[in-house]
């Protein structure tokens, strides 16, 4: 944003006039520009893309409805829909195609390992529209946690199919007449499926680790709205 206004020497005084210029409108005026360039950050469409710190490596994911917003660690892939890159698809989807968000872990360090990918995701359940509906489907193991001051029923459950497992974290909440869920998923393949000795077991402690860093993320969703 460009400041229109006449310029000011060093001493405080306008260029042009004698009248001096108060510490207090110099004040306003900085606020005023600084309250532009932040604005401007939040442009849908960019803002997934700007570092939420140059000097850290994290970046900030706001929905374009400006409804919510996360950080994630800069080494995540941001997953669009219908997307082919390797981290974003798993057999056992780590990212559902309606998701909202959903950023995905590089394997990296799992290479040559039964890992086949995680991600955190963000999803608006339509089909529950009451507060209801969208909390009986929790399990009965489901407990309250917060998260930024809003209560959220998470639980966690495994699934398996032909060979895939898929272990998820789950926290639901109804907020503003919708219903969220916020996700983690971890994909391995059955480790009967490979011959003994081609490739190493993804262990539980490995899981933990892959859990909280993906929990980054998790902890600083926030609703905007």
């Amino acid at each position: 944003m460009r400041n229109k206004g006449r310029q000011v020497n060093p001493r405080g005084h306008a260029e042009g006039g004698s009248r001096p210029v108060s510490r207090h409108c110099l004040a306003m005026e900085l606020l005023s520009i600084l309250g532009g360039l932040v604005f401007s950050l939040w442009i849908p469409g960019l803002a997934a893309q700007v570092p939420v710190n140059s000097g850290l490596p994290h970046r900030m994911f706001v929905s374009p409805d400006r409804t919510f917003r996360f950080t994630y660690p800069g080494s995540l892939v941001l997953c669009r829909m219908n997307s082919q890159n390797q981290s974003c698809v798993t057999y056992i989807p780590i990212c559902d195609d309606t998701a909202a968000a959903c950023v995905a872990y590089r394997p990296g360090e799992y290479d040559g390992y039964n890992f086949e990918g995680a991600a955190f995701s963000v999803n608006e359940l339509r089909q529950s529209n009451t507060e209801s509906n969208c909390l009986k489907a929790m399990n009965s193991t489901a407990r309250t946690e917060l998260i930024n001051g809003v209560e959220f029923r998470s639980s966690k459950q495994t699934s398996a199919a032909m060979g895939h497992g898929l272990s998820e974290s789950a926290y639901r909440t109804f907020h503003h007449g919708a219903c969220y869920e916020l996700d983690i998923r971890i994909a391995t393949s059955n480790m009967g499926a490979h011959a003994p000795g081609t490739i190493k077991e993804f262990k539980s402690e490995d899981e933990r680790t892959v859990q909280a860093f993906l929990g980054r993320a998790l902890s600083s969703f926030k609703f905007l709205k």
